[in-house]
């Protein structure tokens, strides 16, 4: 214990303080020995307690939960949605006006990369494969406010104005236009960029999509003397044909003159009532040969006409490979006194039929041509698409 006066450490038997020489107060000796005796007491409750408590507390969540019995359940949190009020027919022509807009600046924005057609009436990305949505168009756009029911329509005035209920334009009403439509409980709001032009009924809406229908029956080769194929060279004189099908409707034609292999053009024709009709003309020498093809004929499926772009080969097209069929004969793959009665080709790829009926692909690997032999049409169009994903097909003969 410590001394009252100087706090210096003293014997429990001690009459004064040693170092101050102060008298010993037992009462005060006393009080101190209770406090400290209590003290200790107190911290060992503390302590005894504490571990109890300890004991029993479950170490984490999952014992927590085998203590109380049961897995509590958080409720989900569901924020409360208001159905959407109605637009009034002001907002829905001001929303369409708006969307029309925002697609013709995404096509314009892309129709340097993509290739914009008419689908069954309806704008749509060809080399994607894709309609165009308001998802479409908010990607480059930031306006949210647009219905994701609104549909964009590809179709031609001409064929909009012919229904009393849609504003007659100006001028280009024969050439593909940009819509935008949503239907309401009174039918399909029209708008283009320039603002509103109208509502179609439901059966009306129909009506002008029938027109752009392109579904005109299976796509076939034309068989070589049907009815089809002698109408055709009839309408095409004395020509190779390199690509020629079909459907009910529709046929492309892609042919060179017998006398000049060099010289390729593409057609497409429709049939009247049984009867073949040329519908265009050379369209080889367009560069966005399928916009042209759409443009002028929109209900014709483009699945009919073949990928490969001709203008960008026209100048590469020759018949000038005598040294590659020289090789094969080299080779041994043909006899030295078989003459070639047909040569077609580009930079990389060639196709040779001789007199006595070989055919060859070649193609140029390196610095070396090499040649595999086929015995139809088919077969050289699935060597060609072995080499190339894109290949110059135009360079075979289909009969």
């Amino acid at each position: 214990m410590l001394c009252k006066k100087c706090h210096t450490a003293i014997n429990a038997g001690d009459e004064s303080c040693a170092y101050c020489g102060a008298n010993i107060d037992r009462k005060y000796i006393f009080k101190s020995t209770t406090r400290l005796f209590c003290g200790i007491v107190v911290l060992f409750g503390v302590v005894f307690v504490s571990s109890m408590i300890a004991a029993d507390k479950p170490k984490d969540l999952s014992e927590a939960m085998q203590t109380i019995g049961v897995i509590p359940v958080v409720p989900e949190v569901v924020t409360p949605v208001s159905e959407p009020r109605e637009l009034t027919a002001h907002e829905v022509q001001l929303m369409t006006h708006r969307a029309a807009m925002l697609a013709v600046d995404f096509c314009k924005k892309y129709s340097q990369f993509s290739m914009y057609v008419s689908n069954k009436g309806y704008l749509y990305e060809s080399a994607a494969g894709e309609y165009i949505s308001v998802d479409s168009i908010l990607q480059t756009a930031d306006n949210s406010n647009i219905n994701p029911r609104t549909l964009f329509l590809y179709v031609k005035p001409v064929h909009l104005v012919q229904y009393s209920s849609i504003l007659p334009e100006i001028d280009k009403l024969d050439l593909l236009k940009i819509f935008a439509a949503y239907e309401t409980s009174d039918g399909f709001v029209i708008s283009d960029k320039y603002g509103y032009r109208g509502t179609l009924s439901r059966p009306d809406m129909q009506d002008l999509l029938k027109i752009y229908d392109n579904s005109h029956g299976t796509i076939k080769k034309v068989i070589k003397g049907s009815d089809d194929y002698n109408q055709i060279v009839q309408l095409l004189g004395n020509v190779n044909f390199r690509y020629l099908y079909k459907d009910d409707k529709y046929a492309v034609a892609v042919v060179s003159p017998v006398e000049n292999n060099n010289r390729i053009h593409a057609y497409l024709l429709y049939n009247i009532s049984g009867n073949w009709v040329i519908g265009l003309s050379n369209y080889e020498r367009h560069d966005k040969f399928k916009s042209y093809i759409n443009e002028n004929f929109p209900d014709a499926t483009l699945d009919l006409v073949p990928s490969y772009n001709l203008m960008g080969y026209i100048q590469h097209i020759s018949g000038d490979y005598m040294t590659v069929y020289e090789g094969i004969v080299a080779r041994g793959n043909a006899r030295i006194d078989d003459k070639p009665t047909f040569i077609s080709g580009t930079n990389d790829f060639c196709y040779i039929e001789t007199a006595m009926g070989k055919k060859f692909v070649c193609f140029l690997r390196g610095n070396l041509w090499e040649s595999r032999e086929v015995s139809t049409y088919e077969q050289a169009v699935s060597k060609m698409n072995e080499f190339s994903s894109n290949p110059p097909l135009f360079i075979l003969k289909q009969y």
